[in-house]
């Protein structure tokens, strides 16, 4: 329900939509709406948007709001250092996330002909990140959004999930994303439902273990 909104970004105008103003939003919590105009509009990143752990943010694009992550940057993270035991949510909804990018970090190359665990071991969620916050998903694309290319305990093109309690998907489409492992969705220790959902030419493109 995003009929009593506390953050509507933008007065009418595409120019008023501004990366700037998105952010303060999303680090503030609550239900955020937009009012860009009539038309489809594009926000581009620079930086992730950082949600708050302890209070629940909805960010609803009205079927015509894209963030585009430009192939240089992860577009929204929310992360804690405890595991499964917040019950605090982010929900993104009508709207599309594309070209997201988390490159992963703490690389570790291959020894020799080793099959032991090699690439980056943190990382992943091109589009989404979290830890301990739990996600809900309704009417989104995703696409062209990377995850770390190769690395044993990393994944997620789309989104990566970790010590969350639940992460919920509904009628969303995957298209065209990448990760070392789960070139859509990667999670660990997280309940998930996937419900009236499409997946295409997503791949994993990790090597060996």
């Amino acid at each position: 329900d995003v009929s009593n909104p506390t953050a509507t970004i933008g007065t009418g105008s595409p120019s008023s939509c501004t990366e700037s103003a998105l952010r303060t939003a999303v680090a503030a919590g609550g239900v955020i709406v937009f009012n860009c105009g009539s038309s489809p509009h594009t926000i581009r990143l620079t930086s992730p948007l950082v949600a708050p752990t302890e209070k629940d943010t909805v960010i609803d694009g009205g079927d015509r709001i894209t963030l585009d992550g430009q192939g240089a940057t992860q577009i929204l993270r929310s992360w804690r250092e405890n595991f499964r035991v917040n019950d605090r949510f982010i929900a993104v909804q009508r709207m599309t996330m594309v070209n997201g990018r988390d490159v992963g970090t703490n690389f570790v190359a291959r020894n020799g002909a080793s099959t032991c665990a090699w690439g980056w071991k943190d990382g992943g969620g091109g589009a989404i990140f979290t830890r301990d916050v739990n996600v809900k998903v309704w009417g989104v694309t995703f696409e062209n959004n990377r995850g770390p290319d190769i690395g044993p305990d990393v994944a997620g093109g789309a989104i990566y999930m970790m010590g969350a309690k639940t992460l919920t998907v509904i009628n969303s489409t995957f298209r065209n994303n990448t990760a070392s492992n789960g070139g859509a969705i990667g999670v660990l220790h997280v309940a998930s439902t996937i419900t009236a959902s499409s997946f295409e030419n997503n791949r994993a493109t990790g090597q060996l273990a």
